[in-house]
């Protein structure tokens, strides 16, 4: 996640099959292209309800959108408050989220991802890169 955040400006289509941030792992793309597929079919604007779409990135919309039934929004449909408590997770490992853009949208993906595999019974002490990145541990 670090390497993305350092890296800035989007490297990809907004609204195609991968992630924009820079720098990331195949591994990251791919886990971030399994939740995307399911939760928005890789669609960075679109609000719950698939009727609408967001036009200002600068912060999550934080409504309900039309024919939706939670604030859920993007490419991986954070509702607000998981949203904000993530991006809270990022600034204190000293990543800043400023905006809900892709670039940003795709960290806190990632960082919700490796926080659910951190918590689940498969953790074991690893990272979910240490894991998937081990070529002996499939």
């Amino acid at each position: 996640i670090e390497r993305a955040a350092e890296q800035g400006t989007p490297v990809g289509p907004v609204n195609g099959s991968n992630p924009v941030a820079p720098g990331l792992a195949p591994w990251q793309v791919g886990i971030l292209n399994v939740i995307a597929l399911r939760e928005s079919g890789g669609d960075y604007s679109v609000l719950n309800g698939g009727q609408e779409h967001a036009t200002d990135f600068s912060d999550h919309p934080r409504r309900v959108g039309a024919g939706g039934t939670t604030t859920a929004f993007g490419r991986y449909q954070f509702v607000e408050e998981t949203w904000d408590w993530m991006v809270e997770r990022l600034a204190q490992r000293g990543i800043y989220i400023r905006d809900a853009s892709p670039v940003s949208q795709d960290l806190v993906g990632l960082e919700y991802a490796d926080y659910v595999w951190r918590t689940s019974d498969q953790y074991n002490g690893r990272s979910l890169g240490d894991m998937l990145s081990s070529p002996n541990d499939a």
